[in-house]
């Protein structure tokens, strides 16, 4: 397994040792239906648009995810084209964002001018359609913006484009859905290679979807035309058949909610044989929707059928990352007493992902997406032993009428469920809750973040002054620690170690940067230090919530983040772990994650490896002597993943040998050219 990292090294302002926190990506596995989550802590996207394009030349279609901030997410294929394997690249394609045109990307690559290489075209919320040439080549490509709107293209509220040939005059035409759910028809007038787009209809074959029209043209049953599937903002899929010729199109509608596939919100349809069989597989990115709470940010069908009878199969909805919807709020319980943490994600409904690795290794496997039976908007929740078993139960909190639920585990080790036992009413608003015993008597006390529609915000204290087997919270301060309308109490646990609790706020000055404080008195009378602000720092605007835990069973406090696009992010606690102090003996160094493909090279490779921190690095190739043929870079490289391209066109066939060298590992691949 891969695995890919991002560094954030936090100064020490008031401790003596400094906080190291590495952002991972894929070293955590997780399953969900049996299907292995390629990427699953990149924290979730919101209204994806994919696109499948083969980017680098080596036969296999990439994957591209327009996304609603207006960014384009690109995972390369590094495995085949009947078996493939994703790696996440980058979050911003090219650099390219279309945030300042009120964002929602939608990438489409075409070979608008019949050079051999693919060119872009986006689209963006407030009707403009973007076009970059691809003024390098199909194995090198440099896209270059050429204007913001083309000429003719005049859309209120784009939802998607696409570029079919309606006419089958060996051109690209354009078709625009729009936010109403029509459909705006462009001939393209002039060559292949000189486009040209004359407006010829904003009703085309009177087609209407409703709203947010996302068109997609394909021949899905091999007769040589076109035909249409839309998405719409219900989530659903309309198809029309065409009935008519390549070159005088007819459309009927077959279905108004085809193959039932019912994604939520803003259903963005592709097509790609994603296993090179000879026939069409089917996929549909999303908006992230409180009422559905459809999962996933692409969903896949395998069409199991044939070229001229096609037969889909859903098979799963996280194809490329974990997302539980929208606004996820990560925790890691021991449900079932196996002394491992195993993931819940509240998101609207309470899901649940099983460790089904080992304490310090841990693998995920999804159970389900309601392992309570919620019924309502649930907003937070907090988690502890309630009765006294040793398992972990919950208090679930409904943030805008104030209820607070306690919801307790049924002890059951082989299926374990939550079940229903009270609840009390806070107030107007009811913030996170935090279970921990603050007075050292052997109970779980709540610290509950209550506000008024005023938005005036407080932490108020209940001393549980029942029992460990029987709970009874009695409110005993309204202005916890003086912190009202400043810190929002994420987490109360033991981080140092010194077997009292400490807590995490979240702020100031806003919730995504964390705030600790050190517990410096005793198990049964908290006094905490002065607080360490910027203790660990996301770098996302989208982060919700926190949990912190001993992920990989290591001694230190990991962190998962839920982001408000229904996905998590995961941040191991490396603080010593590096160059920057001393490294655990029984912690190995993070592998630099060294990849090659395709390979055989014909004559192009692309290679990749992955930086956990700043530090010398040197990748060469050598040939089958070892006399070295070329340095592809060196020196001080920053953390994450690098990607180049080797072009052998100037070598001759044979054995070569690339190398990557820094200061801690030597990695090595060998590549076959073939001409």
């Amino acid at each position: 397994m891969r695995k890919t990292f991002i560094i954030l090294l936090i100064p020490a302002l008031l401790f003596a040792q400094e906080f190291e926190w590495f952002q991972e990506l894929d070293s955590i596995r997780v399953e969900v239906e049996g299907y292995e989550v390629p990427v699953p802590w990149i924290g979730g996207y919101s209204r994806t648009a994919p696109e499948f394009a083969d980017i680098d030349a080596d036969g296999d279609k990439d994957i591209f995810l327009g996304i609603q901030r207006g960014d384009i997410a690109h995972y390369l294929n590094v495995g085949s084209c009947t078996n493939p394997e994703w790696n996440y690249i980058t979050g911003q394609f090219e650099g390219i964002s279309l945030l300042v045109y009120m964002g929602q990307a939608d990438p489409v690559f075409v070979d608008i001018d019949n050079d051999g290489d693919l060119d872009l075209f986006s689209s963006c919320a407030r009707g403009l359609v973007h076009y970059w040439e691809n003024q390098g080549s199909a194995l090198i490509p440099n896209f270059v913006l050429i204007n913001d709107s083309l000429e003719y293209i005049d859309v209120p509220g784009v939802a998607h484009l696409d570029f079919p040939d309606i006419d089958d005059d060996d051109d690209f035409d354009l078709i625009i859905g729009d936010n109403t759910g029509v459909l705006w028809y462009y001939q393209n007038i002039g060559t292949s290679e000189s486009f040209d787009f004359e407006f010829v209809t904003s009703n085309m074959s009177s087609i209407d979807v409703g709203d947010a029209a996302s068109p997609c043209f394909i021949d899905l049953d091999n007769d040589n035309d076109l035909d249409l599937t839309i998405g719409n903002s219900e989530g659903e899929i309309w198809y029309y058949c065409n009935e008519g010729s390549s070159q005088q199109y007819e459309f009927t509608l077959i279905s108004s909610n085809w193959l039932g596939a019912n994604v939520g919100e803003n259903a963005c349809p592709d097509f790609c044989d994603i296993d090179f069989d000879g026939d069409y597989d089917f996929f549909i990115g999303k908006e992230n929707d409180y009422s559905y709470n459809v999962p996933g940010d692409l969903h896949f069908w395998r069409n199991t059928g044939s070229p001229d009878n096609y037969n889909f199969i859903h098979e799963n909805e996280m194809y490329l990352t974990v997302d539980f919807g929208i606004v996820s709020e990560p925790g890691l319980l021991d449900i079932n007493l196996d002394s491992k943490g195993d993931p819940f994600v509240l998101s609207y409904y309470f899901g649940w992902l099983k460790n089904i690795g080992t304490v310090s290794e841990p693998q995920y496997s999804h159970q389900n997406y309601n392992t309570t039976g919620l019924g309502f908007l649930a907003s937070t929740f907090g988690y502890g032993d309630l009765n006294g078993d040793n398992s972990d139960d919950l208090v679930i909190v409904e943030g805008w009428t104030g209820e607070v639920q306690f919801w307790l585990n049924n002890g059951d080790t082989l299926n374990p469920e939550f079940y229903y036992e009270s609840f009390f009413d806070a107030g107007e608003m009811a913030g996170e809750p935090c279970l921990a015993d603050m007075d050292g008597d052997g109970d779980q006390d709540l610290i509950l973040g209550v506000g008024t529609y005023n938005f005036d915000y407080f932490l108020h204290y209940y001393e549980n002054q029942g029992t460990p087997q029987q709970y009874y919270f009695v409110l005993t301060t309204i202005n916890y620690q003086g912190w009202a309308g400043v810190y929002a109490v994420t987490n109360v646990l033991d981080f140092d170690g010194d077997n009292d609790n400490d807590i995490i706020s979240a702020g100031p000055p806003n919730f995504n940067t964390m705030t600790y404080f050190e517990n410096l008195g005793t198990p049964q009378n908290a006094i905490f230090g002065n607080p360490y602000p910027n203790f660990i720092i996301p770098d996302s605007s989208d982060i919700m919530s926190c949990d912190f835990n001993d992920v990989d069973g290591d001694g230190d406090m990991d962190v998962f983040f839920g982001s408000i696009y229904g996905g998590i992010r995961f941040f191991r606690n490396v603080t010593g772990q590096n160059e920057v102090g001393p490294k655990r003996p029984d912690t190995p160094f993070p592998r630099l994650d060294f990849s090659i493909g395709p390979n055989p090279a014909n004559p192009v490779t692309w290679i990749s490896f992955t930086l956990p921190s700043p530090q010398e690095a040197t990748l060469a190739v050598y040939n089958i002597l070892g006399a070295k043929v070329t340095t592809l870079t060196s020196g001080i490289q920053p953390p994450g993943i690098h990607s180049f391209i080797w072009n052998a066109a100037e070598y001759s066939s044979g054995v070569y040998i690339i190398q990557l060298e820094t200061p801690q590992l030597t990695s090595v691949e060998r590549v076959t050219v073939v001409k």
